[in-house]
């Protein structure tokens, strides 16, 4: 009996010491089955400037900041045929054809969002989740229900500025994607080995209660901090000490903070705005995301995030992929996290990180 005893706890400890083995090489598989999609997606890109002579545009649309599809469409949506969703685009471009050419829309709402659409086929088109821009380790991905918009972990690089997009902004372009701006391989001076194409940011599927970091986007409650940025002064008004000060001992956002209500990260990979599908190089990666205000067209610092342990992936405009750790230098020599800031010429305040994601700051770092 005591030697039976003795077999069963030597099973037992067997059992607990290959339990996270085999979650550890779990994960490991799910990680390179992102990396892989990430290097597909880049492939799609240079396959779109092959035939286009440019990137797409970050944002396509006139009014970026209304919540509608075919005002905004993303990048994401401009190279669907080059992922083999080439159905979907042409769903999306009567889409896009209906929403210019007729006042006579059909409305539809999914989940807290309402949209426009000429027929049942396009809500479909909308509705639908191309397996590319999913991330298996983020558990969101699961979440989607069929009445809900197609969902994307891969986010675009802005650079290092959280961009706002009214009209006046169209121009200030730091990373490889911005608003209505076409762009060829040609403006990415810093090289393209040197600058971020795309990287992962987790879905937002939690309601206004759960305080996640890595999902949801956090307006500071504190002195210093501006209610509104914008292309001219987010760059004297951001501050990278205040917005990293509202998470917790806890890990979770503070209770003095409020959380964004309706700017869910991730859901709707064709909508051309900031906290959906871009991401820039301000916050290091699977830190605090701020914003300026509930409002889509407020000014954003959306940071990379995943459910990887210790930092994400990123790929770049060459092609290749790497892991970044969350401890990536963030901040420039001689500058603190009140000091630094935003820029739109020269190179970025924000370290290494910072000089990844602009297309032309003249650095030559490397993380």
């Amino acid at each position: 009996m005591v030697e039976l005893l003795v077999v069963i706890a030597i099973i037992g400890i067997l059992i607990g010491l290959l339990l996270p083995a085999v979650q550890a090489a779990r994960e490991a598989a799910r990680r390179m089955e992102c990396t892989n999609k990430l290097k597909q997606l880049a492939i799609a890109t240079h396959n779109y400037h092959d035939v286009y002579n440019s990137l797409p545009a970050g944002t396509t649309g006139d009014n970026p900041s209304w919540c509608g599809p075919g005002a905004s469409w993303s990048a994401l949506a401009k190279i669907l045929p080059f992922v083999e969703q080439a159905n979907i685009y042409t769903a999306l471009e009567r889409v896009q054809k209906s929403y210019y050419a007729t006042s006579a829309f059909k409305t539809e709402t999914v989940g807290a969002f309402s949209y426009t659409a000429a027929s049942s086929e396009e809500i479909t088109a909308l509705r639908a989740q191309p397996d590319a821009y999913l991330c298996p380790s983020d558990p969101a991905g699961k979440l989607k229900s069929p009445s809900d918009y197609g969902n994307t972990n891969y986010r675009l690089c802005s650079g290092d500025v959280g961009v706002r997009h009214p009209d006046s902004d169209f121009k200030l372009v730091r990373g490889a994607f911005g608003t209505k701006n076409w762009q060829g391989f040609d403006a990415i001076l810093d090289g393209t080995s040197n600058t971020i194409l795309m990287m992962e940011r987790a879905i937002d599927y939690y309601d206004a209660s759960n305080k996640m970091v890595r999902a949801k986007t956090v307006i500071p409650d504190g002195s210093g901090w501006s209610g509104d940025w914008g292309v001219n002064t987010m760059c004297t008004n951001f501050r990278v000490d205040i917005c990293t000060a509202t998470v917790g001992s806890d890990g979770f956002y503070g209770s003095a903070h409020t959380i964004t209500n309706n700017q869910n990260s991730g859901r709707g990979y064709f909508r051309g705005m900031q906290p959906y599908t871009f991401v820039s190089t301000v916050m290091p990666p699977n830190s605090p995301s701020c914003g300026a205000s509930n409002n889509n067209g407020s000014s954003w610092a959306i940071a990379a995030s995943s459910f990887h342990m210790g930092g994400v992936n990123v790929v770049r405009v060459d092609g290749s992929v790497s892991f970044i750790s969350d401890t990536i230098n963030a901040i420039s020599t001689g500058l603190t996290t009140n000091t630094a800031r935003c820029k739109t010429t020269g190179q970025s305040d924000f370290g290494v990180w910072g000089a990844l994601g602009t297309k032309n700051g003249s650095e030559s770092l490397a993380p």
